[in-house]
């Protein structure tokens, strides 16, 4: 499978779980401004990004890394 990025990524998997930006910015503790710019590539994921939405999500750290395919 290819690598994809880290937003593509994270639109899987809030399109998975069914749920709004509104639900991952309040459930991950991230502001809704930020998951908005991460998804349109205006920001980067931090650790700390990628930690909370792991965990949110139940994956692994490594899915939103290069080399993830």
């Amino acid at each position: 499978m290819p690598d994809v990025s880290a937003v593509e990524m994270l639109q899987f998997l809030i399109g998975q779980h069914g749920v709004t930006q509104q639900t991952v910015a309040r459930k991950t503790g991230i502001a809704n401004s930020t998951i908005s710019a991460l998804l349109t590539g205006e920001r980067q994921l931090t650790r700390t990004h990628i930690e909370k939405l792991a965990v949110y999500f139940g994956v692994k750290p490594a899915v939103f890394l290069p080399g993830n395919g």
